[in-house]
């Protein structure tokens, strides 16, 4: 799956797994998209600059750690550090990643 594809593939709606938690998409616009967390109604977002970042990663080293996402997004990680586990749920959602202990494994297609 290339990035374009994965990005045309995130729609409302889309329900996904964290570790302990299940999420959704609420809503898409030009910088990214909303996914909620909790159960009472709040949400954060992920802009698609730092799902691609994310993405590359993956590609490029098999791994999508948080240690390497604290590291590279520290301000990010301070705020919205679920942007994490939203990111690799999606990994997992599309079928290119699992996850094993703080890091998502990319899949041999």
């Amino acid at each position: 799956m290339s990035f374009n594809e994965l990005k045309q593939s995130i729609i409302p709606g889309i329900q996904f797994e964290k570790p302990n938690v299940q999420s959704s998409i609420l809503k898409i616009d030009q910088e990214g998209f909303h996914y909620s967390i909790g159960q009472n109604g709040n949400s954060k977002k992920v802009t698609y600059d730092i799902l691609e970042k994310c993405y590359q990663q993956l590609e490029s080293t098999n791994t999508f750690s948080r240690k390497w996402f604290n590291t590279t997004f520290p301000s990010i990680a301070k705020v919205a550090s679920c942007n994490f586990t939203t990111i690799g749920g999606l990994f997992q959602h599309f079928g290119i990643a699992t996850y094993q202990k703080s890091t998502y494994i990319k899949k041999e297609v």
